[in-house]
């Protein structure tokens, strides 16, 4: 069963992968800005749902919100919300 508390996040896979019609090559992106170009609008709006500091103000474009979501602020943000178990995955791989 799902965690009420937790965003409904599409699972994302472990490597890149090529969307069809996609070249295999331009699979990996080169940024956050450049994956969530790559996102379809349903995996953006997820994103904002599940972090609506990022929303606010209202990017301009995707690298503002891209560089809105690394700075040290936003990724504190991210990581209090996560639940012990997710905390510990998360440390056991980066």
């Amino acid at each position: 069963m799902a965690d009420p508390d937790q965003p409904d996040l599409p699972d994302q896979p472990a490597t890149p992968v090529a969307r069809p019609g996609q070249p295999a090559a331009r699979a990996s992106a080169r940024s956050l800005a450049d994956e969530l170009r790559r996102r379809e609008d349903e995996e953006l709006a997820a994103l904002l749902r599940a972090r609506p500091d990022l929303a606010r103000p209202v990017p301009s474009d995707v690298t503002t919100l891209a560089a809105r979501a690394t700075t040290r602020a936003s990724i504190q943000r991210a990581l209090e919300g996560l639940d012990l178990a997710r905390l510990q995955t998360l440390e056991a791989v980066v």
